[in-house]
C-alpha cells in the first residue's frame, strides 16, 4: 500500500478517493498535495494514530471521513493548515477519547455541527470553535458534554441558538456567542446553575424577553453590547441578583424603564450604557 500511495499524486484529475479498510498505519504528508481537484476522501477503518500536520495543506476537500482509526487524540492536522473548504467531517472512533479535555477547532470551515461530531470526546472541559463559519448546531450535539466549562462559538454565522442546545451542559461557566447573526435570545434552561460569564455581543438581537436569564441565577458578567436592542421588559434581567458586570453599550435603547435594573441593583458594580 505505501508504494501505491506514493503514485496517487500523479492522478491530478482525481475527485473522489476511497482508502477505507486498507490497513494504513501512516501516511506521508505530501500524499495529497497535487490532488487539487480532490473533493471526497475516505480513510476510515484503518490503523492511523495521527496525521502529518501539512497533510491537507491547500486542499479543496469538502467531505472527509477519518472514522474508526486509532487516534489517541484528535489529529492536529485537521485544524493546522487543514482543508480550507471542508463542510463534512467524520472522526468517529471505536473508543471515546476519555482523556481529551480541550478541543481548539477554530477556523475549520464546518458549517453544521452534528451530534456525532463530538461523541468522541465526552469529557471535554473546553471547546473553542470560533471563526469556523458554523451556521447551525443540531439538536443533541452538546447534550452529553456534562463536564464542559467553556464553550466558544464566537465569530461564526449562527442564526439561532435555542435553549435546547444548552441542555446537559451542567458544568458550563463561560458561554461566548459573540460576533454571530442571532436576532433573538432564547430563555436559558434550568441547568445553567454554574454559568458565570455570557458574551452575546455583536449580534443582531432586538429584544430581551421577560425572564430570559431567570435560570442563570449565578451569572457574574453579561455582555450584550453592539446589538440592536430597542426594547427591555421590566423582567428582562429577573433572577440576576449576583450580576456584577453588564454592558448594554451601542444598542438602540432610547429609554429604559427604571424597574429593568431592579433585579441587579444589589451586586452590580460596572454598568456600561455608552452610545
Amino acid at each position: 500500500m505505501p508504494n501505491l500511495l506514493s503514485s496517487i499524486g500523479i492522478l491530478v484529475r482525481l475527485k473522489e478517493l476511497d482508502l477505507s479498510n486498507c490497513g494504513l498505519e501512516q501516511i506521508d504528508k505530501i500524499t495529497f498535495h497535487k490532488l487539487r481537484l480532490l473533493k471526497i476522501l475516505d480513510m476510515s477503518q484503518n490503523y492511523l494514530t495521527d496525521l502529518p500536520n501539512s497533510l491537507f495543506h491547500k486542499s479543496n476537500i469538502t467531505k472527509l471521513n477519518l472514522s474508526y482509526n486509532r487516534y489517541e487524540e484528535l489529529p492536529y492536522a485537521l485544524f493546522s493548515r487543514g482543508p480550507e473548504v471542508l463542510s463534512i467531517l467524520n472522526v468517529t472512533v471505536e473508543e471515546p477519547l476519555w482523556n481529551l479535555e480541550t478541543l481548539e477547532a477554530s477556523q475549520v470551515n464546518i458549517t453544521t455541527l452534528l451530534p456525532q461530531d463530538l461523541e468522541f470526546a465526552p469529557n471535554l472541559l473546553t471547546l473553542r470553535m470560533s471563526g469556523s463559519n458554523i451556521v447551525e448546531v443540531l439538536p443533541g450535539t452538546l447534550k452529553n458534554l456534562s463536564s464542559l466549562n467553556l464553550l466558544d462559538l464566537s465569530q461564526n454565522q449562527l442564526l439561532e441558538f435555542p435553549k435546547e442546545r444548552l441542555k446537559g451542559l451542567l458544568s458550563l461557566k463561560t458561554l461566548n456567542l459573540s460576533h454571530n447573526a442571532l436576532s433573538e435570545l432564547d430563555h436559558f434552561p434550568p441547568s445553567m446553575i454554574n454559568l458565570k460569564t455570557v458574551d452575546i455581543s455583536r449580534n443582531m438581537i432586538t429584544e430581551l424577553k421577560s425572564g430570559t436569564f431567570k435560570e442563570a441565577k449565578f451569572l457574574d458578567n453579561l455582555h450584550l453590547e453592539e446589538n440592536a436592542i430597542s426594547k427591555l421588559h421590566s423582567k428582562s434581567f429577573a433572577g440576576l441578583h449576583k450580576l456584577k458586570f453588564l454592558d448594554l453599550s451601542y444598542n438602540n435603547l432610547e429609554e429604559m424603564n427604571p424597574k429593568v435594573l431592579l433585579p441587579v441593583e444589589r451586586r452590580i458594580s460596572d454598568l456600561k450604557l455608552m452610545g
